[in-house]
Formats: C-alpha cells, structure tokens, sequence
C-alpha cells in the first residue's frame, strides 16, 4: 500500500523525526533528512512512520541524478546544451562510449582530439542528408561515396 504522504509534509522516518518530502510519484518519494536526500522506493506509511523498500542516499542535492523519463524536449536540450557548454570534450566522449562502446581513455582522447582537429561530425552525416531531402535544401552536397548504414 502507498504511503499516503504528498509534498510537502513533514514525516517520521528512521532517518529523522522531521523528514520532508520534497516530491512524491507513484511509491516513491525523494525526501531529505536535514543532513542527507533520500530517493525512497516503495513507500509505506506503518504506525506513523514513513518505511520504504530500499533508498538511493546522497549527501547533495546535486547528487541526485534527474529522472529522464519525465523531461520534455526544452529540457533535454537545455541539459546538453549545458553539458556541451560546461565540459564539450567529455560529453564528447560519454556520447562515444554509449553509442559506439569505444573503450579506452587513451582511445577515446585520440579520437576527440581527431574530431576537434579533422571537423568531423559527431552525429552521422546520413542526419544532414535527411535533413537536406524533408527541407528541400536544393544546394546540399552529399559525399559521392556515402552510403547509409545497414
């Protein structure tokens, strides 16, 4: 049974005899402690305590990790456009890892610094090309020898 807690509130906990709620969705809830945030799944309300399933602890709010799933599109694109911002070569290189599943620092450093140095995009040009086909951008030139991938 999920705890009947909303934001707001100010609850018993283990951690805490006034625990916040700083947000509730569905069964879980992310709370703070006043030293510690806690993402608690599973919530249960039992005997005027606030119990949960198992919990994520960090000791900063900046620790938290956001919740993807939710963000719309401004978000998402206000995150990268901060992360592209604050550490490029990095992101970079996470994006190259996740997509390709290169591995290797010193892999990884000699390919970033090809891309800074040789301009070459990081999203596939097959994305400039399909751009160029629903726009109608008559003056695009697509590389003779490009072939999409299969």
């Amino acid at each position: 049974m999920t705890a009947a807690v909303k934001k707001g509130d100010f609850i018993r906990t283990d951690g805490a005899d006034q625990t916040v709620v700083l947000d509730v969705q569905g069964s879980d809830a992310l709370l703070f402690t006043g030293t510690q945030f806690i993402k608690a799944h599973g919530i249960q309300m039992i005997e005027g305590k606030l119990i949960w399933d198992f919990g994520n602890y960090y000791q900063s709010i900046d620790q938290i990790p956001k919740n993807y799933e939710n963000l719309g599109f401004q978000d998402l694109k206000q995150d990268l456009a901060s992360m592209k911002q604050t550490n490029e070569a990095e992101m970079i290189k996470a994006l190259l890892v996740v997509e390709n599943r290169f591995e290797g620092t010193d892999l990884l450093n000699h390919i970033h610094e090809r891309f800074e140095n040789e301009g070459f995009n990081l999203l596939n040009d097959g994305f400039d090309r399909v751009h160029a086909e629903l726009t109608r951008e008559e003056d695009y030139e697509l590389d003779e020898d490009w072939e999409p991938e299969i």
